[in-house]
């Protein structure tokens, strides 16, 4: 099963640490396209379909953690926006569309 995870809006430059189930998954000082509204993105291959899993995002240089609990019983897309400081979360079953 895979969990995609896309950082899409408000990403400036900030280091960013995204674990999935306690895993590092992403790293990196991602940075938003104006013209398409993304900013980096990673899969994660997910062994059990069956269970949930903690999707931790964190930007140690601001003190900003956010913890998100996501079913994985079907490939899930999750979107990872922030908006001043906080990271807003929005998942759904299919692919985020980029203009």
């Amino acid at each position: 099963m895979k969990l995609h995870i896309e950082l899409q809006e408000g990403w400036g430059g900030d280091l960013v640490e995204v674990s999935v189930g306690g895993k590092r998954a992403y790293d990196g000082r991602p940075t938003t396209r104006m013209q398409t509204g993304y900013a980096a993105g990673v899969e994660v291959d997910l062994p059990d379909p069956e269970e949930s899993v903690t999707v931790e995002v964190r930007l140690p240089d601001r003190g900003i953690i956010t913890r998100h609990e996501v079913s994985i019983r079907h490939e899930t897309w999750i979107g990872l926006n922030l908006e001043g400081d906080e990271v807003r979360v929005r998942e759904q079953p299919e692919q985020f569309g980029y203009v």
